[in-house]
């Protein structure tokens, strides 16, 4: 099995058991972002509605981003090519105050990535679970509304994406809801549609 590991550190096996010990103090986890942001969920947008209204303006203001699932795979696996860079940078927005969001789409899609990679590389089912936990379990998720579903497959349609750049699509309307100043990601190319309302960053 390649070697993973988890944001704060190595994940250990024991003999007959399935799921990697659960960490303590995951790169992205900061005080600000052990519960949902309040109202980040309230939001709602109207079937193709592009306007995406930021939380209550009296909730004090925190800057936040949202890293897709190119980064998050690269996070956890230490054999990937962006690994290192990725952990950096990860750490680098959390000391600097930054909260770390996530779309429902690239959760689930992190998971479905780490359980089909090839060879060794490729995780059962409980140990990526374990793993995704261990690392992002408090951190907020920005799930769409089925209006907002509708308005993003209404995007995709009118930029001419396709494939499975729609679910690049799905990622950028999360980030957009949740008030993101930043995607951060492997993929800029991906997300280059959407470069005129948020910004599209690499890890350095």
């Amino acid at each position: 099995m390649a070697e993973l590991r988890a944001l704060a550190g190595p994940v250990e096996r024991r003999p007959g058991s399935r799921n990697p010990e659960t960490l303590r103090s995951p790169v992205g986890a900061t005080r600000a972002n052990r519960g949902a942001p309040p109202g980040l969920d309230a939001i709602r947008c109207g079937r193709g509605n592009r306007s995406y209204p930021r939380r209550d303006v009296h909730t004090r203001r925190v800057t936040q981003y949202l890293c897709d699932t190119s980064g998050l795979v690269a996070a956890l696996c230490t054999w990937h090519e962006h690994h290192d860079r990725t952990r950096t940078e990860l750490q680098r927005r959390t000391d600097a105050g930054e909260t770390l969001v996530l779309a429902a789409h690239s959760l689930v899609e992190t998971y479905a990535v780490l359980t089909r990679l090839p060879g060794q590389g490729r995780l059962g089912v409980d140990d990526a679970i374990a793993l995704i936990e261990a690392n992002w379990r408090d951190t907020p998720v920005v799930h769409l509304t089925p209006a907002q579903t509708w308005g993003a497959l209404d995007q995709a349609r009118r930029r001419s994406l396709a494939g499975g750049r729609t679910y690049d699509v799905l990622i950028a309307v999360a980030a957009l809801k949740s008030g993101a100043s930043t995607i951060l990601t492997w993929n800029v190319r991906h997300f280059a549609p959407f470069a005129d309302e948020i910004k599209i960053e690499a890890p350095p």
